[in-house]
């Protein structure tokens, strides 16, 4: 039987990796600031869903009108939607099907929010990102989607319901947190396989050069819980050990599914006590990881891998909202179909 690689550590992003700095306009109040607050936090509090936008910042930025609804740009330049956090169950298309039937969010509220952010000390990554208000019928949760992005745009969009729409615009940097650096190219020295997982847009060609030890095609972005969770049991079948380090609740199911799970709590934040339960290690600077991963290598036994059914699981999962669903490996759903592509790069 051929041997296994011995170790990999997969990353989530903001919070862990990088310190994210935000510029959100709240739409409703016509109010722009600085704000701590994640989309997936945002999405929680309208009871919605929270979008990045596939489109680098010269492609938002181009000079269209600024009054034009983002709307028609959006559908204009075909600018892929990408769905990565639920708060409750409703599909990829209905989030969709309010994005690009909201008239009154304008190019210009972008504009306006990538403008400050550019004058913030940030990397030249940026990203945009859409908290929607979504009404949808009550129904019970489903299994986890591992659908990335809603591939698929209506010809026609139907008007809005009562109380849906784009509720804030977030447009989003990052900055290295201080070791972090340091950390990956120790890790790639001893010979660990390094991953990032997030949820953020971030591109492996785009962002390589600043996580020096990080090849370009372990980098994925804009990833859902579901996302995540598939790729750790992936490295699973191909490393003898996996490491997931997260910070937030989309990184549960994750955590669920390694070896070794790895809290962390740089970033000061609510987070749900499941996390804490599922986590064998809290940390509060991303370079305390280098011990836990010494330890994993100088063991042959380590942390005990975790069966089927693991700590997550065996509570019959995180109730974490009713649209953030569990990764299994039933049946196919609806959002799943057509993306299978994307998720075959994990």
């Amino acid at each position: 039987m051929e041997r296994r690689n011995r170790l990999a550590v997969v990353f989530d992003g903001a919070g862990v990796i990088y310190e994210p700095v935000r510029i959100v306009k709240d739409i409703e109040r016509g109010e722009v600031r600085q704000s701590k607050l994640s989309g997936i936090h945002l999405a929680d509090k309208v009871g919605g869903a929270f979008v990045m936008l596939r489109a680098e910042i010269r492609e938002l930025m181009r000079g269209e009108e600024c009054l034009e609804p983002l709307s028609d740009f959006l559908k204009k330049k075909r600018v892929p939607i990408v769905v990565v956090y639920k708060s409750r169950h409703f599909s990829d298309e209905e989030v969709e099907r309010v994005v690009l039937s909201d008239k009154r969010v304008k190019l210009g509220d972008v504009h306006e929010t990538i403008s400050i952010l550019l004058n913030c000390d940030i990397l030249p990554v940026i990203g945009t990102g859409l908290v929607v208000s979504v009404v949808s019928h009550p129904s019970p949760p489903l299994s986890l989607s591992s659908s990335a992005s809603s591939s698929s745009s209506a010809a026609s969009t139907p008007a809005l319901k009562e109380g849906e729409g784009i509720k804030y615009v977030i447009s989003g940097g990052l900055n290295l947190f201080q070791g972090a650096v340091r950390l990956l190219e120790e890790l790639r020295r001893r010979d660990v396989a390094v991953f990032i997982a997030s949820g953020d847009r971030i591109e492996g060609e785009e962002v390589a050069p600043f996580f020096r030890g990080v090849p370009p095609e372990n980098i994925f972005g804009m990833l859902k819980p579901g996302d995540k969770c598939r790729l750790v049991k992936r490295l699973r079948q191909r490393y003898e050990k996996v490491i997931m380090v997260g910070d937030d609740k989309n990184d549960y199911y994750a955590m669920c599914a390694a070896d070794i799970a790895v809290l962390s709590l740089q970033i000061e934040a609510e987070r749900p006590k499941e996390l804490f339960d599922v986590a064998d290690f809290v940390v509060r600077d991303v370079q305390e990881v280098e011990g836990i991963v010494n330890n994993a290598l100088s063991s042959s036994d380590g942390v005990p891998k975790k069966d089927s059914g693991r700590k997550g699981e065996r509570r019959g999962g995180f109730a974490l909202r009713d649209g953030i669903e569990k990764c299994g490996s039933g049946g196919e759903s609806d959002d799943r179909r057509g993306e299978r592509e994307r998720e075959e790069q994990l």
